[in-house]
């Protein structure tokens, strides 16, 4: 594990066995001489069980991602049943039209591919993407759409039913230690926050009044950079706009006082090892996509060389719903010690028991396989 102490000393350990989750990879990777295709490869793991690659137009996928984007974002202003089926049949529709390339056999066994991890609490779905764009594959469903009862609707969700981790380029199914993290309990939480958010004073309150976080705000580009570099820093939370800045050609998220920070122009003042690197929650709009063209995200310009692993949005997000999913998220991380365990529970209370479904928009980017808290001895010493 690698963990933010010095000399390697001993540390109060959490559950030392936990089970390999069962996994689907997705790679959507470029065609070599066809710059505007795609080839789409599924396979699930540790079965070794694999589909036909699909060959699909960049455009074409552009414009489904558009859709089913509108379709979330449609829900959440108006969260009622109708707008849910409405995404419900459209992500069965381009599900339908990825699948059946190579005809009615091939669409079966990408059904039984995707439906195999049919529980979110032991399944992830690890999507590579190479290069200048991105897809909600969580918002697609596996089967039809026929029913008028919630619980079964919402389950027809691929994003419903596996915790999704994004990344470009890379996949983390690495077996070395780099794929196993832990980060200091009780967490030191860095709140990167722009007071002219919607919400982000509840944010902020939230935040401070979690037992187990100890947060400080950082409204400066000055003070986040200090908090980065201090190894103390197990979490750095932004609560901000993100948006692509055109002037310097790189994704930026905003601080207070009209300040903001660049993923590419910035990074380069952080210098922090990487045996002590912090999680990042960026809870703003679009924080997990790719946007405008550009190969990059602020999310992957960001990881894995500053960050230890990152949970992301798929489209618009803000307010009070914002900072109450923030909050819960910590709650369940707090009380399950493992991340991508916590975003789980948390997609399980909101989805099956608040009946809300907004809370598919979030998803993680470039996350190690385990990535947890650890109580530490009392006796240990403490990194400033």
């Amino acid at each position: 594990m690698i963990g933010l102490t010095k000399n390697n000393k001993t540390r109060k350990m959490g559950p030392k066995f936990r089970a390999r989750p069962t996994a689907l990879d997705l790679r959507f990777i470029g065609v070599p001489g066809n710059p505007d295709s795609v080839e789409i490869h599924v396979e699930s793991t540790p079965r070794g069980l694999r589909s036909h690659p699909i060959v699909i137009g960049k455009s074409a996928l552009r414009a489904m991602r558009k859709s089913l984007i509108d379709g979330i974002e449609a829900y959440t202003r108006d969260k009622t049943f109708g707008k849910l089926k409405a995404l419900a049949e459209l992500g069965y529709e381009t599900f339908n039209i990825l699948s059946s390339t190579h005809g009615p056999i091939h669409r079966e066994r990408w059904r039984k591919l995707f439906e195999a991890p049919n529980d979110v609490r032991h399944s992830v779905i690890r999507v590579k993407f190479d290069g200048d764009f991105s897809f909600p594959v969580g918002l697609l469903c596996s089967s039809k759409p026929t029913t008028d009862q919630y619980k079964e609707l919402v389950n027809k969700f691929i994003g419903a039913r596996s915790v999704v981790i994004n990344s470009l380029g890379m996949i983390h199914d690495r077996e070395d230690d780099r794929n196993h993290v832990s980060v200091k309990r009780p967490c030191w939480v860095a709140h990167a926050i722009d007071v002219d958010v919607p919400g982000a004073g509840k944010e902020s309150k939230f935040l401070g009044a979690l037992e187990g976080l100890r947060t400080s705000r950082c409204k400066s580009k000055a003070e986040l950079v200090e908090a980065w570099n201090s190894r103390k820093t197990g979490i750095i939370h932004f609560t901000s706009h993100h948006r692509f800045d055109v002037d310097s050609g790189q994704y930026v998220l905003t601080l207070s006082g009209g300040e903001k920070f660049g993923a590419l122009s910035d990074r380069v003042q952080i210098n922090r090892a990487n045996d002590g690197l912090p999680f990042l929650f960026l809870n703003g709009c679009n924080t997990g996509q790719v946007l405008a063209g550009f190969p990059d995200t602020f999310a992957s310009s960001l990881s894995p060389a500053f960050s230890s692993g990152i949970l992301t949005t798929l489209h618009s997000v803000g307010g009070v719903d914002a900072a109450q999913f923030a909050r819960t998220y910590y709650q369940k991380w707090l009380a399950t010690d493992f991340a991508i365990d916590a975003l789980a529970q948390t997609k399980h209370e909101y989805v099956f028991n608040r009946r809300d479904f907004s809370a598919i928009t979030y998803e993680f980017w470039a996350m190690p396989e385990v990535l947890t808290l650890f109580e530490w001895s009392d006796d240990e010493e403490e990194i400033s």
